[in-house]
């Protein structure tokens, strides 16, 4: 691969700029730099070859985990955490050294920790143990964990280097590409913007999930690592007024996900460890949370992972010259005068942070984990932001006039059921409308999550239906049950109590 080079001086150490195609941004903060106390861990993924990556619940490998992974990779992270609340990332190091050919690579070593791992310093020993049969790694790793550890290993191939958040002088680390071990450096620009970032959130007692997801991941910089404003009042190389170059920013045109994991405070339980994600480009999508007890909403890991999809035809949409993929249009985030696409998802995550708190609040205080509660929380969250999203679409595909969003929309049919009684005894009638002809499927679930029952419709006809949950039939005595009607793809939870 060609690379460009210019030295440049930073903090003692002599560094060599590359333009390198497949590069990420990550950080690691301790408890004490943030807002609310707890760790933090992100990463922005820029890996343009995968655009299409999933949020999975992974639960046959050893402890359970959720990760971010590339669309045909079914267990392999590229960011997550496990039941027990130890999370990982990783970056490419392009300037270590080191010769192995064998040994787990990045994603294999992240599978390792996350399937084997409860606490940073076991992650160490699983360095020191592979240091000796060798590694196929270059990257730097970011790990917290429920202890309040939080740190990152710049990770050779025979060797590593442990940099705790905690003996820095404000307790975080950040890393692009580049190691302080190696010899080189990649990513620099993106280093410089994001450590001006990060200060300023510290200095400001902001430094949290909202300000990384909100501003940081969503940052736009030059060459010089110099901020950029939204919208861009200007020429760029010649390009049509307000389009940017935006392969030296955090958020690139290669970037295709980005995650902050938001740890925990000592004593509160590992499953409320929360990883919001947002799948596509940063700029175009919308973040959502996610928690290690249950498998994943559809919209994130289905076949077509619908946040996701969706996402990349806004991208499509902002990324519009002809033959310059690496120019977006500023406008079409926000236009100065109260448009565009920013003016609509912002609003919305902001509706997304207030239920996450209270929900999150709610739940520290029960004794158990409500693990039903939180999938149903998730796949509310998941399901209402991918129909925002179609809606945002058709309002930049119409040149930004005002459009309908299908969460808007009166009538909704999957607003047209109800299930009664409620509670209920011996069997109870969950009524539903179909609008259209559909493909209608009923699951009936344990708070738990387990599975006991389930029936599949085909190519039902317009037209009022009831379906009969009879008690007896039922493989549980009493207490709570989720009911999920889906219609064509799009599902509804109802709570049902049996006496």
């Amino acid at each position: 691969m060609r690379k460009l080079s210019v030295i440049l001086v930073f903090a003692g150490f002599t560094f060599f700029t590359s333009a390198w195609s497949q590069e990420c941004t990550i950080g690691a903060a301790a408890g004490r730099a943030t807002a609310d106390g707890r760790p933090l861990l992100w990463k922005t993924r820029d890996y343009i070859t995968e655009p299409d990556n999933k949020v999975r619940f992974v639960t046959n490998q050893g402890y359970r985990y959720l990760a971010v992974t590339n669309g045909g990779e079914a267990t392999i992270p590229r960011m997550g955490v496990n039941e027990y609340g130890f999370a990982i990332i990783v970056s490419t190091s392009e300037d270590l050294s080191g010769g192995s050919l064998t040994g787990p690579g990045s994603g294999t070593l992240s599978k390792m920790a996350l399937t084997t791992c409860k606490t940073v310093d076991e992650f160490q020993a699983l360095l020191d143990q592979t240091n000796i049969t060798g590694r196929t790694t270059r990257n730097n790793f970011g790990v917290i964990d429920t202890t309040g550890a939080a740190a990152i290993f710049e990770t050779a191939n025979y060797a590593y280097w442990r940099y705790n958040a905690n003996d820095e002088l404000n307790g975080y680390v950040l890393r692009t590409n580049f190691a302080f071990n190696g010899g080189g450096s990649g990513g620099i620009e993106r280093y410089y913007r994001t450590v001006q970032l990060i200060g300023d959130f510290y200095s400001g007692d902001s430094l949290s999930h909202k300000s990384i997801l909100r501003y940081q991941m969503r940052d736009f910089s030059d060459a010089y690592s110099q901020p950029v404003s939204i919208p861009y009042n200007g020429y760029w190389d010649g390009k049509p007024f307000g389009y940017i170059d935006n392969t030296k920013s955090i958020c690139r045109n290669t970037t295709v996900s980005a995650s902050v994991i938001q740890g925990t405070l000592p004593g509160e339980r590992a499953a409320y460890t929360t990883m919001w994600t947002l799948l596509g480009q940063p700029a175009t999508s919308i973040f959502i949370p996610y928690w290690p007890v249950a498998a994943t909403p559809a919209e994130s890991t289905g076949t077509l992972a619908e946040l996701g999809d969706i996402a990349n035809q806004i991208r499509a949409l902002l990324y519009d010259l002809p033959s310059y993929d690496t120019y977006l249009d500023t406008y079409k985030l926000l236009d100065g005068s109260g448009k565009g696409l920013w003016t609509k998802t912002f609003p919305f995550e902001d509706n997304i942070l207030t239920v996450v708190d209270a929900a999150l609040n709610n739940w520290r205080q029960m004794p158990a984990i409500p693990v039903a509660d939180i999938k149903y929380t998730e796949d509310t969250i998941a399901y209402k932001t991918y129909q925002y999203l179609l809606g945002c679409y058709d309002y930049l595909l119409s040149g930004m006039t005002p459009v309908e969003s299908p969460e808007s929309i009166a009538g909704d049919p999957l607003l047209r059921a109800e299930i009664y009684p409620n509670p209920f005894e011996t069997e109870a009638l969950l009524r539903y409308e179909v609008p259209v002809q559909s493909t209608v499927t009923i699951e009936i679930f344990t708070l738990t999550g387990a599975k006991i029952e389930g029936a599949v419709f085909s190519d039902m006809v317009p037209g009022e239906y009831t379906y009969t949950i009879a008690g007896s039939g039922l493989k549980f005595n009493s207490g709570l049950l989720i009911v999920r009607l889906n219609i064509n793809g799009r599902s509804r939870y109802f709570k049902l109590i049996r006496r």
